[in-house]
């Protein structure tokens, strides 16, 4: 496993939060299922298919379900990163620390993904920065 810096490519990964350690993960199949947060390694569904489109841009889904991480066309702070059959454009920019990354809807870069507390948390959309880091794994 390789922590990423620099620009991330296409590829699988593990979505870590840096402030609680915690890996994004969508523990169930259900369409409008939130992602969550677990500490727990051992499971595929904390694995996620990052594509690298044009323009900074990339789509996000989870290895296990194939379900996209999703946010709605007008999001705001405080709305929860859902699951979706749909893709959905996702900003993933480095941070001024080499290997911390933020991730912004397309619709409102000024929001970021974000955990607001410990284990079982869902992942939230913040216009306060949480910062995350891209392990590449294999399957």
């Amino acid at each position: 496993m390789t922590e990423v810096q620099g620009t991330v490519q296409t590829g699988l990964y593990i979505i870590t939060n840096v402030a609680t350690g915690g890996y994004a993960t969508l523990a169930d199949g259900n369409i409008s299922s939130g992602l969550t947060q677990t500490t727990d390694d051992g499971n595929d569904d904390i694995k996620w298919n990052v594509t690298k489109l044009s323009g900074g841009k990339y789509t996000v889904a989870g290895l296990v379900f194939a379900n996209y991480a999703s946010a709605s066309h007008s999001p705001n702070s405080g709305d929860t990163v859902k699951s979706s059959a749909n893709n959905y454009q996702w900003i993933i920019k480095q941070s001024n620390t080499a290997g911390q990354y933020l991730i912004s809807p397309v619709d409102n870069d000024s929001l970021y993904w974000s955990f607001s507390g410990q284990t079982a948390t869902y992942v939230k959309l913040s216009d306060t920065a949480d910062y995350w880091t891209f392990t590449r794994v294999t399957s």
